[in-house]
């Protein structure tokens, strides 16, 4: 799902940072995508919450990473519809180093999941990022309170607590205890 998620939101931010909606079509596939590897997990938590060794603890952990997120990719969504809704503005050179770390953080997420053990080394520091992001002023952009701007900088904001959130619970699932252990 985090893999879909990534997709979405690099060809989201690619076309966004080349001031382009030419790519509806492909964003359009995407988006799909996401909502299918979406409710593919959500029913496989319902098949997990029937199965007769599956904790509470355990149940409120996987539901807690899919609210988690649920809240990225409204914010990935919002983004989406909010760039074809506001006046068209040049990408703060801000955006370009925080959509990598957005796309860095969900590779790191979906590795931990598979088994990696990088998350922790190499998270990027998505609250710093997104600092530099909303104060960044770049004369040729214009001002940072248009509407384009202020969506980044809302969106983007939930895009970094859903993340960051995401890591913490990623960690802790990944670190639980085996029932063998």
């Amino acid at each position: 799902m985090l893999d879909a998620y990534r997709e979405y939101f690099h060809c989201l931010s690619d076309a966004y940072q080349r001031n382009e909606t030419a790519n509806s079509r492909e964003l359009d596939r995407l988006r799909i995508a996401a909502r299918v590897t979406r409710s593919n997990f959500e029913a496989s938590l319902d098949r997990l919450a029937a199965e007769p060794g599956a904790t509470p603890a355990q149940m409120n952990l996987l539901n807690g990473i899919l609210a988690s997120s649920h809240r990225f990719v409204h914010a990935v969504m919002a983004l989406d519809a909010g760039w074809l809704q506001t006046p068209s503005v040049p990408p703060r050179p801000a955006f370009q180093s925080f959509a990598a770390d957005v796309q860095k953080a969900l590779v790191l997420l979906s590795a931990e999941l598979r088994g990696m053990r990088e998350l922790s080394r190499k998270f990027p520091k998505l609250r710093d990022n997104h600092t530099r992001l909303v104060q960044s002023v770049d004369v040729a952009s214009g001002d940072p309170a248009t509407q384009r701007y202020a969506l980044v900088n809302i969106e983007g904001d939930r895009l970094t607590n859903s993340l960051n959130t995401l890591r913490e619970q990623i960690t802790l699932w990944t670190r639980k205890p085996s029932p063998n252990s």
